[in-house]
């Protein structure tokens, strides 16, 4: 079966039956619900994010798009 896994910094990693990689399937679920956001006119920059650590993010917007800063 193939696998979704979502890892505490944002991160996913998406495997194949095999345990190969599907890199063109990774995307951070952290961009993802930024998107979402997006899409609902909502901005991301606007929001705390709690992450399954306990740790906080906030959406930065960069040139490419959604970057990250941890910790705060």
């Amino acid at each position: 079966m193939k696998r979704v896994i979502f890892f505490p910094n944002g991160g996913t990693a998406v495997v194949d039956e095999n345990g190969q990689q599907l890199p063109n399937l990774q995307r951070s679920w952290l961009k993802l619900f930024a998107d979402f956001l997006d899409d609902h006119d909502e901005d991301p920059t606007e929001f705390e994010f709690t992450l399954p650590d306990g740790t906080h993010a906030k959406a930065i917007e960069t040139a490419s798009g959604y970057n990250w800063k941890y910790g705060l």
